[in-house]
């Protein structure tokens, strides 16, 4: 009924998940700088998409970058609650764990 509108949505979709996906390539060779700058133009773009938000807190954590991490985290699970769980067991948190900030954002 509304084509243009259909692949707009569509293009949105696919634009996300290439950020993600080039993001991911940074990840295992420890290169969390690459990723962040992937993921925050891409949050730039989509600001209320909270999986981008997720992984970005997960780079800026190992990265070093406790506080943006703690806010990017905070403001993914306001967007994704269901992601609660998984960051507490996620990984890429250990660098923030110890934090009392992390601790009251996932319970």
């Amino acid at each position: 009924e509304r084509p243009l509108a259909e692949l707009r949505r569509l293009l949105e979709i696919h634009l996300r998940w290439d950020a993600l996906s080039r993001a991911s390539a940074h990840h295992e060779p420890g290169r969390f700088e690459q990723g962040i700058a992937i993921l925050a133009a891409a949050h730039e773009r989509f600001p209320d998409d909270g999986t981008i938000l997720y992984d970005l807190a997960c780079y800026e954590s190992m990265a070093g970058r406790r506080d943006e991490s703690l806010r990017n985290l905070a403001r993914s699970l306001e967007l994704e609650p269901s992601y609660r769980e998984m960051a507490r067991s996620d990984t890429d948190f250990e660098p923030v764990r110890d934090d009392d900030r992390f601790r009251s954002i996932v319970g």
